[in-house]
């Protein structure tokens, strides 16, 4: 799960993106695609998602009633950080997040929304920084 989770996130963050089958306005399946977001839009979907008072293990742990109750609160908020990932003109999103409520599965969304929730995290990618500093020939060394 997490070797899938980490190829998931690689792959997102290298523009291929993550394609969810939604259901179209006449009933037709179609494929979006969830882009990684911008800097910009990661900032937005942190604000919005520190606004919601939850943290990323409390939502791994939430019983179906938990659930609702969030979902009940903070619906609107949950589509509007989804519809980021895949608008990305901010005058769109809100069309977007509104077509997203009413016609993806809940479960898709809800799925979409903890990936985009963990590429803000960045702990599968940490050793990476130790070694790009290691790799680093302009860097100063301690022998001047």
């Amino acid at each position: 799960m997490k070797q899938e989770l980490e190829k998931m996130a690689a792959d997102v963050l290298l523009g291929a993106g993550i394609s969810v089958p939604v259901k179209s306005i006449f009933g037709w399946k179609r494929q979006i695609t969830v882009h990684a977001p911008t800097y910009g839009d990661m900032i937005y979907i942190s604000r919005m998602y520190r606004e919601m008072n939850v943290t990323h293990e409390q939502l791994c742990r939430m019983t179906f009633e938990e659930k609702a109750d969030l979902i009940a609160r903070q619906g609107k908020a949950v589509s509007r950080m989804v519809a980021t990932g895949i608008v990305r003109l901010p005058c769109f999103r809100r069309v977007a997040a509104w077509w997203l409520r009413h016609f993806v599965h809940p479960v898709a969304l809800e799925e979409i929304w903890m990936v985009m929730l963990s590429l803000i995290r960045t702990s599968p990618f940490e050793i990476i920084i130790p070694s790009a500093g290691a790799m680093n020939l302009l860097a100063p060394t301690g022998s001047q």
